[in-house]
């Protein structure tokens, strides 16, 4: 075999490698996409009497399960190898999500805890995005890091999709389902897409055995590298077209020189608030449009969730938009204009001067009554805010998560650089946690904002955290930049 044919087949199977957990993040995307909708009706079905509170939890324990693990992960994946933590989770998945869909064979009082802790090992078993990208950011060179990184984040438009797609198939199967002989578990519309996951994952598993796991740069994990390169003998076409594994880790020593850690923090506080502004989005979603529109619960789940799925399309556009902006722009200036395009959509969100809302009513549906319309009893705001235009409101979430996830990406992709030769896994679990930090604790900050002085304050207040981000990333752009490159504000404006 020649030398040519050789380096070839090295960078056929590094980049399969690299597609192979471009799966395992789609399931772990798709696996919390699927469950939106119908995890309040499953715990309602469990239980009638599980309270508001307690589903709060339920909604809350899954962001604390990836703050808790994404740095033990990151640590593990740095000692380690890519293998063991990604199939550790994978197997966790699967088994969570058969707890998830067995859960009525529990008494009810204890069934609804059963879903409380799968929820919660769902969390940990979604850590695995840390050693991907971990992963991801040791196996390519800086020139491919910014096209491979987009290109693994469409995977959560797309699952944005396909989640609630997953959930309206199941729908004919109705409750209780088809029930299973002899172990008396219930296939039905709450429990099988967690039944479809858990085999997904399960296949996962079952081909990470049969993973590789390629380190283009042996500098950013030691005993990682040698596990991946002492038994192949291979030669790495991107370091040296001249120069052995074994050479390579004779000559090279780990960088003398830090990386810089102060835009490393700007980014944490960046990811935090991101994905602490995604949260309340999500939560406020339905309370906002059945206020501001009189909708009914069935309403507004049909119409929410056609917004979603438009906003799940316009995700995978701003990646597709980005990966093109990435050719003549630098990742720094791309990650600016995606926080304008941000705060843009919470302008869009304020209602604008005009009529104020519909006040409650009673309103004939299905043989019953059921209350719709802006309750001014609790929400005085509703006599003196102005009503949102319809048009305001199915646009403004398109326009957030047409650059949310351009964020999100971005992020991870200047992280990998400021690191540069160093190890990865710690500080993208770090990184990975703030984000999951955010989702858990935006509810908890902002919605009570909400219902107390209405959408004018929160919407201004979400907007105005939007520009304190940009002005620190103002303050911090000269140092937005790769390992060990010059801290110039407009050296790297363009390429």
């Amino acid at each position: 075999m020649s030398l040519e044919e050789i380096f070839r087949s090295f960078r056929t199977r590094r980049w399969w490698s690299i597609r192979q957990l471009y799966l395992v993040l789609f399931i772990i995307q798709i696996n919390n996409a699927s469950k939106v909708t119908y995890l309040y009706p499953y715990l309602k079905v469990l239980n009638p009497e599980v309270s508001d509170v307690f589903y709060s939890w339920v909604i809350g324990v899954f962001p604390i399960g990836i703050v808790l693990s994404s740095p033990i992960f990151g640590f593990w994946y740095n000692r380690v190898s890519t293998r063991q933590p990604i199939c550790f989770n994978l197997m966790l998945l699967t088994l969570c999500n058969l707890l998830y869909s067995c859960c009525n064979l529990f008494p009810p009082n204890l069934a609804i805890w059963m879903i409380l802790i799968s929820r919660f090992l769902m969390g940990i078993s979604a850590s695995s995005k840390a050693v991907i990208n971990s992963y991801i950011t040791s196996a390519t060179t800086l020139q491919e890091r910014s096209v491979i990184l987009s290109n693994l984040f469409q995977t959560i438009p797309i699952s944005f999709v396909l989640g609630p797609i997953i959930g309206l198939l199941c729908q004919p199967l109705g409750y209780p389902g088809y029930i299973i002989p002899y172990i008396n578990v219930s296939f039905n519309l709450y429990t099988a897409p967690s039944f479809i996951i858990a085999l997904l994952a399960f296949i996962n598993f079952v081909l990470m055995f049969w993973f590789k796991e390629f380190i283009v740069n042996p500098l950013t994990s030691r005993k990682k590298c040698n596990n991946c390169y002492a038994k192949s003998q291979e030669f790495d076409p991107l370091l040296s077209s001249e120069t052995s594994i074994e050479e390579i880790h004779t000559n090279n020593k780990l960088p003398n020189a830090p990386y810089d850690k102060l835009p490393l923090f700007s980014l944490g506080i960046s990811t935090f608030v991101s994905h602490l502004l995604v949260a309340i989005t999500d939560a406020l979603i339905s309370p906002y449009s059945m206020d501001e529109f009189a909708w009914t619960k069935e309403q507004a789940i049909s119409y929410n969730n056609i917004i979603l799925i438009i906003s799940g399309v316009a995700s995978y556009v701003g990646i597709i938009f980005m990966k093109r902006m990435l050719k003549c722009m630098s990742e720094r200036m791309v990650y600016l204009i995606a926080f304008l395009v941000l705060s843009l959509s919470f302008f869009i969100y304020i209602p604008w001067p005009g009529s104020i809302p519909e006040p409650i009513h009673q309103m004939g549906y299905n043989h019953s009554l059921e209350i719709v319309g802006c309750d001014y009893f609790r929400q005085s705001w509703c006599l003196t805010v102005p009503k949102l235009n319809v048009v305001q409101f199915f646009l403004a979430p398109v326009i957030f998560f047409l650059a949310f996830p351009i964020i999100y990406a971005i992020t991870i992709i200047l992280a990998s650089k400021i690191i540069g030769p160093h190890p990865p896994g710690l500080i993208l679990g770090i990184i990975g946690s703030s984000a999951s930090l955010g989702r858990g604790l935006g509810p908890l900050i902002l919605v009570p904002l909400y219902f107390r002085y209405g959408p004018q304050v929160t919407y201004a207040s979400m907007d105005g955290i939007v520009i304190a981000i940009i002005l620190l990333t103002l303050l911090t752009y000269n140092r937005l930049v790769p390992y060990g490159s010059p801290r110039k504000y407009f050296e790297y404006f363009f390429k």
